[in-house]
């Protein structure tokens, strides 16, 4: 009787261990599985848009002036047909331009078509004029608001163009003040680097 109890409980603790081990084994598999499920695949996309242009500003209204513009565009991409960022300049005559700036199209491998939009401030410069024979200067200060667009073929030349609208306000030493609104366009031509992906 006592070797048929010890059979019996010897035959008990190899079907634990045998579960036990089944047990351990599935919880493991159905780990594994979970963290491969967790990885997430990320989409092909470009390094980032990064390029310097230089350009020329014609300005109508009240004041007429020819500037002479030099920027950047860079925009950071989220797949391959499409990037996001800002642009910037700075024109001769007190203009610091910024905006918001949108690529579309693989620009790293093809052609893309960019386009922003964007804020001018104009800086207080003063000029002397002469009126009856006597000189006197002359405050100008304002802002505009700007509207970027442009191509890049399959190169790494770019080709842009901004619209400006805004205002400008002049004060003299006489006490004369006033607003005028103001209209512009600059031509751009860029270059982009060949930048790349960090493995």
């Amino acid at each position: 009787m006592f070797k048929k109890l010890l059979l019996a409980l010897a035959a008990m603790l190899l079907l634990a261990s045998a579960a036990h081990s089944q047990a351990v084994g599935t919880y493991k598999a159905k780990k594994s599985e979970a963290v491969v499920k967790t990885v997430k695949k990320v989409k092909p996309h470009n390094a980032p848009f990064i390029g310097f242009n230089v350009g020329v500003t014609g300005t109508t209204g009240t004041i007429k002036a020819l500037d002479f513009n030099i920027g950047t565009d860079i925009a950071f991409s989220t797949k391959k047909t499409f990037a996001f960022g800002f642009f910037a300049g700075y024109e001769t005559i007190k203009k610091a331009n910024v905006g918001l700036l949108f690529v579309h199209g693989n620009y790293a491998e093809g052609s893309a078509f960019f386009w922003g939009i964007g804020f001018s401030r104009i800086f207080t410069y003063t000029k002397t004029l002469e009126y009856e024979g006597l000189n006197f200067d002359r405050e100008y200060r304002g802002y505009r608001f700007l509207l970027r667009c442009g191509f890049q073929p399959k190169s790494n030349l770019y080709y842009g163009l901004t619209l400006s609208y805004g205002s400008l306000r002049r004060d003299d030493n006489y006490g004369y003040y006033g607003k005028d609104s103001i209209m512009g366009a600059c031509l751009t031509i860029g270059y982009r680097l060949n930048t790349k992906l960090k493995d």
